[in-house]
């Protein structure tokens, strides 16, 4: 009960259990006046007052008696005899009865009642003797009388007086009594008044309560019944009791028709009614509540129809009246989860099309990179013949046209990395000087060639080296500079660097500014899009596929800067990048381009697989003149066979090829013992998409060798080939930390985390299965496979041949017995292995 409401009960119960007492006490006073007063309207003091009166009478007519028997006047000693018996009797009633016994114990009283009595007792025998002794003695009696005349009349005087003053005592004690009662009484009226008034003030305040609580009512019902959501109300039998109109439209009832039914057979659709009823029940047994005040939980309603449509509701339940009451809020959704599902099917047809346009983007990157690969191959080889020079100006032509292609697809696929949120950047101590002079030099003989100048400088005093990613960064600063020269005619670009120190780094702003034709400022904001050019017209005067700014854009962002640009036509362009770099205090990266790496010592035994003839015929020159023994597979199959006759020191594996691809061929190499089982694979494709190089690992590939491959890249592979050493066990003797250390500098720590977790799940996974058992062998076997496969990537060399051996018997029929000691061995094994996997240098993996 809220504490206003128990005080107001208090006050109430207060007032009215005073009023109770002081009626009471009223009551009680006025009983005791009644009583008095009775008592003074009945004789009793009026005898006793008679009683002592007559006491002295009738001693006079005893004396009066005998003194009419001595004058002879009468001789009758009866009389005499029987005025004494009266006046006995009245002293008789003076010393025994209970109404004077209050005035016997006054001393004065006592004394002379005594004196009395010993006169009575005295002629007692006398009186009640002969008459002829009585009428001898009578006149001796008579005197003796004569001698208590005084007594007795100070008998009835003290009995008197004593009893006067008794009836002013009573007089005193009824007046107090009254004069208590008037106050009482006072009180009580003044009580009373209070209480009345009292009475009045919370008899106004339930009105004023009772109008507020209609009027909440009323705006209640208003809200309720103008409520969007449907409002039902049951007892705890389930019946309802409350239907409002969002209910009535929901649902297709009537009020009238549903109060008082069960809520079970009117809205529940009959595959949930069980398990509603089975609730209910359950509720009332234990009290046990499940989805009452669980908030909004999802569910089934049915129409009045018969038609079930999906609905969110909210239970809470309440006092009522008449007990426990649920109160149901209702929301039809169908519209929303149409709209959900609707929009999982935009969300799928969207993945879709991104799934599609990726493959699109794989399969036409690796069209394109096949030739340019065997293009520029073949130009790398015919540069190192004798030409003439005007053959060698048609060949270095070739390779800048080859480059130009090259650099768009690359473009394309930075687009694509970037969207997938692959692209990496590696930051790296870095010369800033050095690579905008780099960048200036790649770029002179282009803007000589458009007779434009080109220049660059700091502004203000020189930072030392900072951390960056200098080729991401060149790739930005080509960008906008090669954009300077091509809009540019007989003008000047100028690259300046200016910075900001703040902390430990700086906040550097390079500018790239020309005096070339400039861009419509409406225009400069869409250049930084995609496939937008500042000339969209068929006849434009300048190339490009439109990437350049959107990819200098990401490429910016991904250094963690900005980039924008400010320009009018006619009068030159200005585009700027900031970055926030810190200082680096490791030696420099300069970011000049890599010199060719000297030829591998030892010459090397390679297959090549490879579908298309010129690429074949590209790593063949180019693997023979560096001093190699090559072996050419025209598809994926005759690569197997051949890695199976034959030892190989590395295998270069195609991805796309007729018969059996790169992947399978990869897998069927490393399932299958031969001489190749644990040989390197390499693959060398143009599938360089997100994701590929995830699956080539997981086939059993050592590294990704993308086209179109220059000498230099290839020399790299090789020497790593050659100062790779025959597998150093770990201290476990189970992994390969040289093979684990060169598939993690081939993948980079991000993915090699990401499938060292992998390898470790699906163990896990295995071993898990190989022990609950209820696999039949095809699929331990198939398990076995797959995890084999990804053992021998991670260098688990003796985990892989356990699983191989597993494998085999399974595919050849195994029995319980044999099957169960295989995996017992294969369990610990496992154990052991995947500690040494995980225990590596490289960064911890959380299990």
């Amino acid at each position: 009960m809220p504490f206003t409401r128990r005080h107001r009960y208090l006050r109430t119960l207060a007032i009215a259990a005073l009023a109770i007492a002081g009626v009471v006490v009223s009551v009680a006073l006025g009983g005791e006046v009644l009583r008095k007063l009775r008592l003074l309207e009945t004789a009793a003091s009026d005898n006793i007052q008679w009683t002592l009166s007559q006491v002295e009478v009738e001693y006079l007519d005893l004396a009066i008696a005998i003194e009419q028997f001595q004058l002879g006047r009468t001789d009758d000693l009866d009389t005499v005899r029987r005025e004494f018996d009266i006046f006995y009797s009245r002293i008789r009633t003076l010393s025994e009865g209970d109404l004077y016994a209050g005035l016997r114990e006054q001393p004065a009283f006592a004394r002379q009642l005594s004196v009395i009595r010993d006169f009575l007792d005295t002629s007692v025998p006398l009186i009640d003797g002969a008459d002829d002794a009585l009428a001898r003695e009578l006149p001796v009696l008579f005197e003796d009388m004569l001698d208590t005349r005084t007594t007795v009349r100070e008998l009835a005087a003290t009995g008197l007086g004593y009893f006067a003053q008794q009836a002013d005592l009573r007089r005193e004690e009824i007046a107090d009594t009254l004069f208590y009662l008037a106050i009482l009484t006072i009180v009580v009226l003044t009580g009373l008044f209070a209480a009345s008034v009292v009475l009045f003030r919370l008899n106004r305040s339930n009105e004023a309560r009772a109008r507020t609580i209609e009027a909440a009512s009323r705006r209640m019902e208003t809200i309720v019944n103008t409520s969007l959501d449907a409002i039902v109300v049951s007892n705890r039998t389930g019946r309802i009791i409350a239907f409002n109109d969002a209910a009535e439209i929901i649902f297709g009832y009537k009020r009238e028709q549903v109060i008082g039914q069960l809520m079970s057979e009117i809205i529940v659709p009959p595959h949930l009614r069980n398990a509603h009823e089975a609730g209910m029940e359950r509720f009332r047994t234990t009290g046990e509540k499940r989805v009452i005040g669980q908030g909004r939980i999802k569910l089934e309603a049915m129409r009045s129809d018969g038609s079930v449509f999906p609905a969110e509701m909210a239970i809470e339940s309440a006092e009522g009246s008449d007990g426990e009451i649920f109160v149901g809020y209702l929301r039809d959704i169908s519209h929303r989860v149409k709209a959900e599902t609707d929009l999982v099917e935009a969300r799928d047809k969207a993945v879709a099309g991104e799934k599609a346009k990726s493959e699109f983007l794989a399969v036409m990157s690796h069209e394109m990179r096949t030739p340019l690969n065997g293009l520029l191959g073949t130009l790398a080889l015919l540069k190192g013949t004798k030409l003439s020079a005007k053959q060698a100006q048609y060949v270095d032509n070739l390779e800048v046209s080859g480059g130009l292609l090259l650099t768009h697809i690359n473009d394309v696929l930075d687009v694509t990395k970037y969207e997938a949120g692959k692209l990496d950047v590696d930051f790296v101590p870095t010369d800033l000087s050095a690579l905008v002079r780099s960048v200036v030099d790649n770029q002179r003989d282009l803007a000589s060639a458009s007779e434009n100048t080109i220049e660059w400088s700091w502004v203000g005093k020189p930072l030392p080296p900072v951390m960056t990613d200098p080729q991401r960064l060149r790739q930005v600063l080509i960008n906008l500079v090669g954009n300077a020269v091509k809009f540019t005619r007989g003008g000047r670009i100028r690259i300046e660097i200016g910075a900001v120190p703040q902390g430990g780094g700086a906040d550097v702003t390079i500018t790239v500014s020309d005096t070339g034709i400039g861009i419509a400022p409406e225009d400069i904001d869409r250049l930084f899009e995609d496939f937008e050019t500042g000339d969209r017209s068929y006849g434009r005067a300048r190339n490009g596929t439109g990437l350049g700014l959107g990819i200098a854009r990401r490429l910016t962002r991904a250094l963690g800067g900005t980039i924008g640009a400010e320009s009018e036509l006619g009068e030159g362009s200005t585009f700027w990048i900031d970055l926030p770099l810190d200082y680096a205090s490791d030696p420099v990266e300069t970011g000049t381009k890599t010199k060719l790496p000297a030829r591998p010592a030892q010459a090397q035994s390679i297959l090549v697989i490879e579908d298309n003839e010129i690429n074949r015929t590209v790593l063949r020159e180019m693997l023979i003149a560096d001093g190699h023994r090559v072996v050419e597979a025209e598809d994926g199959l005759q690569g197997v066979h051949l890695a199976q006759s034959a030892a190989f020191d590395l295998i270069l594996m195609d991805i796309s090829m007729p018969v059996l691809d790169g992947v399978a061929a990869t897998e069927l190499i490393r399932s299958t013992p031969g001489p190749c089982q644990t040989a390197r694979i390499v693959a060398v494709t143009a599938h360089v998409m997100p994701g590929e190089v995830s699956r080539f690992t997981e086939a059993g590939m050592n590294g990704v060798l993308s086209k179109p491959i220059d000498r230099a890249r290839l020399r790299q592979l090789l020497v790593a080939q050659e100062t790779t050493t025959e597998p150093a066990l770990s201290e476990t003797g189970l992994v390969d930390p040289g093979r684990l250390a060169e598939f993690r500098s081939e993948i980079g720590d991000d993915l090699f985390a990401k499938l060292r977790q992998t390898f470790v799940d699906d163990g896990d996974a295995l071993v898990a299965m190989l022990s609950a058992g209820g696999e039949g062998p095809t699929q331990v076997a198939d398990r076995c496979h797959k995890m084999a496969g990804a053992a021998a990537i991670f260098g688990a060399g003796p985990l892989r041949e356990a699983l191989k051996t597993t494998e085999s018997a399974c595919r050849e029929g195994v029995s319980e017995g044999r099957l169960a000691d295989l995996i017992a061995t294969l369990v610990p094994l496992w154990a052991d292995t995947r500690k040494a996997v995980l225990s590596d240098t490289g960064a911890p993996v959380a299990l």
